[in-house]
């Protein structure tokens, strides 16, 4: 795992490099990605998250993820490159069967039971 990368899933908006390392380590290795924390590690991060976790003990945690997440990239059952044309095609028959369901009066979430947009807004990063 190159630094850049660790340095993003140490420090993401609210989330630790557990959420993000284990995330990583279990789509790698099962090629599934899961994106719910499931306890003990929901425990675990609503504990770093209260400030219950020393930081000594938070970092030596994230190099044990890190060589995990190493150890999980070398065994991954996951292809070398994307497959970029095939995952332009799920996402244009995605956007097309969504498109499909709201204009033609569908039941749903992608229907008639779709959520209004939400309304753009500009926010400054400086």
């Amino acid at each position: 795992m190159s630094s850049d990368v660790l340095k993003e899933c140490w420090f993401p908006r609210g989330r630790s490099l557990g959420w993000c390392g284990l995330r990583a380590i279990g789509w790698l290795t099962t090629g599934s990605p899961s994106f719910r924390a499931a306890s003990p590690l929901r425990e675990e991060l609503l504990a770093i998250k209260r400030s219950e976790v020393s930081l000594e003990r938070v970092r030596m945690r994230a190099e044990e993820m890190a060589a995990a997440l190493e150890d999980a990239k070398r065994v991954s059952r996951l292809p070398e490159k994307v497959d970029l044309a095939r995952v332009d095609q799920v996402l244009k028959r995605i956007r097309s069967e969504a498109a499909d369901r709201h204009f033609g009066g569908a039941p749903g979430v992608f229907g008639t039971d779709a959520p209004d947009a939400p309304t753009a807004e500009w926010r400054s990063t400086s």
